[in-house]
């Protein structure tokens, strides 16, 4: 039987209870919660996680399907067992202490079909409850005001450079997990590199891959789908250590880009 759904929320965790109980709600919230898929893989965790999916499964109409892995993988395997349950043409990535905007599943819904990748912006919310956009794309600011799509046809290396040109933030180039949502029956990530195991961006290649190979419809959403948990990772009080990570795992998965000196230094 084909499956009706069009769009699955991946989501790998541990030992995050009180934060995917939080990103649950945010998704149960919307209407539109009742068309997508949910799909948990949890990477051993000690706290109370199993028994919170369990109850979510059990208590709500929320579509979830959950993987336990015997032992904790470590991030980046769990990045991939999460995005190959979905059974879906689109998939979604969120890291589990984020969650949604309200209206974001109404909005992505209808942008999804059309595209091949889709990233947004987001709300950096801090631990005071300070808000504030991260704006991933170099527009003029009166566009950044409004509520626009950008929509990047890249279907030569002419056009794959003229969008990195356009990038103000990595995470236009795909590191932050929870802003792309994407054609999962067309960018593979059916298996990772042993190589990239540990960098904690081994999700980068896959799209990197696709996109230098295939003609690809990219979309820019300049309103934020997704309110990103500020300073809840081990390196946040540790700033040098986190930059490093950044940075030599970014330019780990990138380095199969430096047969083309051009599109690199891009």
């Amino acid at each position: 039987m084909e499956y009706s759904k069009e769009l699955t929320i991946c989501i790998p965790t541990y030992n995050r209870e009180i934060f995917l109980n939080r990103l649950l709600k945010s998704i149960y919230s919307q209407k539109e919660s009742q068309q997508i898929a949910i799909a948990i893989s949890d990477n051993c965790s000690k706290d109370g996680t199993k028994e919170l999916i369990r109850k979510w499964q059990k208590d709500t109409y929320l579509d979830i399907s959950l993987n336990i892995n015997k032992s904790n993988l470590g991030a980046d395997k769990n990045y991939f067992k999460a995005i190959n349950m979905a059974k879906t043409e689109y998939a979604w990535l969120i890291g589990s202490d984020d969650w949604l905007v309200e209206g974001a599943l109404k909005r992505i819904l209808e942008l999804i079909k059309k595209n091949d990748i889709i990233i947004s912006s987001r709300n950096n919310v801090y631990q005071n409850n300070k808000v504030k956009i991260e704006h991933y794309i170099k527009f003029c600011s009166e566009d950044l005001k409004d509520d626009s799509n950008y929509f990047f046809n890249i279907d030569s290396k002419k056009a794959l450079i003229y969008y990195l040109d356009k990038c103000e933030n990595i995470a236009s180039l795909f590191t932050y997990l929870s802003s792309i949502i994407f054609n999962s029956k067309k960018i593979n990530f059916s298996k990772i590199e042993k190589s990239l195991v540990g960098t904690y961006y081994s999700h980068l290649k896959p799209y990197f891959n696709y996109i230098v190979s295939n003609k690809t419809r990219l979309l820019y959403v300049s309103k934020p789908l997704v309110n990103n948990n500020m300073g809840n990772d081990s390196f946040y009080t540790n700033w040098v250590a986190r930059m490093n990570l950044d940075l030599n795992g970014f330019l780990l998965n990138l380095k199969f880009l430096k047969k083309d000196k051009t599109l690199y230094s891009s």
